[in-house]
């Protein structure tokens, strides 16, 4: 959705009425959440780079990446050279890493193992709804998360606001089609579903009001490519006061089993490109303490390079976050290069850990998982 296609909106949808109220309501200071979904499976060893582990080079001979283009951080490890553009955030403490995310029992299926992850249930556990609606139970319907992709994802509950908006350009068109559906009906299931409907196009008309009205706009200048575009997006809806205050952004490019040196290089460049983009937004709009930005993935990479010169799906993964209060530096253990379980990293955090410490000390949520699994010390008051 370029600039183009928000001057044409007024002409496209000539039914859709401006609510100004919304727009001239006051910023509250509340947390909010960017979840950035890298899908496919990234490749933590050659994102996080174990530069000292002398394995590492020994089982990538090719994939590794040569110490001498490595962005060295400390205590062994290095970023991507791709991931540049985010260096200062660790120079200036806005960045941590949490060593060897996963879970018992791992599953090699895109499919099934981003179900586990995007609802924080055992492995064993067919669960759909999200982690995020998990911790806000009875939240009610108004606005509060807003997809820049496909799928729900960790927002997924009928009962828990969220707007699915897909891939922007043809976000006018979807609008334009929905109609508000009044009927009376004694079949809850069919009420269920009217509600739902109505639900959505309630919330997409809301976004619609800020995209097209929003004064704030920002002077950063973002990148061109989706991924950017999608953080711009997110830039206007945050600094023209939408009340969603969790966002899921997705970013493909990471099921790396193939020519994984170009593909996995350009896929970081996005994120690094896009998320600098965005942060620089949110600092010169004073946001940024009220920022937390976390990666997830369904699952890492297997630690041996294969012969199409890629990875195939793995196991544990470090992921990354970012914000004006958050605690850089390195959280939990790093899995041993040494000891592997069938060619794969033995986890040493559970994902859910994370999401513990998340509800609890950035969304001041009860967390389900706080007092089986603890949590890091990821957030400065």
């Amino acid at each position: 959705m370029n600039r183009r296609n928000f001057l044409q909106l007024p002409m496209l949808l000539p039914g859709v009425s401006i609510a100004p109220s919304l727009l001239a309501a006051p910023r509250a200071r509340r947390p909010l959440l960017i979840m950035i979904e890298l899908k496919g499976g990234n490749d933590g060893l050659n994102t996080l780079i174990p530069i000292d582990d002398a394995n590492y080079y020994g089982l990538r001979p090719k994939l590794a990446i040569p110490t001498r283009e490595a962005l060295k951080l400390r205590d062994g490890f290095a970023l991507h050279p791709s991931l540049k553009p985010l260096r200062e955030y660790w120079r200036g403490g806005d960045m941590a890493w949490i060593h060897g995310l996963g879970y018992k029992n791992p599953n090699f299926s895109h499919f099934r193992s981003i179900e586990i992850w995007d609802s924080g249930s055992e492995p064993d556990v067919h669960d759909m709804q999200g982690w995020i609606s998990k911790i806000h139970p009875n939240a009610g319907k108004k606005l509060k998360g807003l997809v820049a992709g496909n799928g729900y994802g960790p927002l997924n509950d009928s009962n828990f606001g969220t707007f699915i908006m897909g891939y922007l350009d043809n976000f006018d068109k979807s609008f334009e089609a929905m109609q508000e559906v009044r009927m009376a009906t004694t079949n809850p299931a069919m009420a269920h579903v009217l509600d739902v409907q109505n639900n959505v196009k309630y919330h997409s008309k809301q976004v619609l009001d800020v995209l097209m009205n929003g004064h704030e706009t920002s002077a950063v200048k973002f990148p061109t490519h989706d991924f950017g575009q999608r953080m711009e997006l997110v830039t206007r809806l945050i600094k023209n006061d939408l009340s969603a205050h969790i966002y899921k952004i997705e970013i493909g490019g990471f099921d790396t089993h193939n020519t994984q040196r170009n593909l996995h290089a350009l896929a970081l460049e996005k994120l690094a490109t896009g998320l600098d983009a965005f942060a620089k937004a949110m600092q010169r709009s004073r946001l940024w303490d009220d920022v937390l930005i976390m990666t997830y993935s369904e699952f890492g990479r297997r630690v041996n390079e294969n012969r199409g010169g890629g990875t195939d799906h793995g196991t544990a993964a470090a992921h990354m976050l970012m914000g004006g209060r958050v605690n850089g530096g390195f959280h939990g253990t790093p899995p041993s290069l040494s000891r592997l379980d069938d060619g794969n990293l033995i986890y040493t955090s559970d994902f859910r850990k994370l999401y513990g410490t998340v509800a609890k000390q950035w969304l001041g949520r009860p967390s389900p998982w706080m007092r089986s699994l603890g949590s890091f010390d990821l957030i400065s008051s």
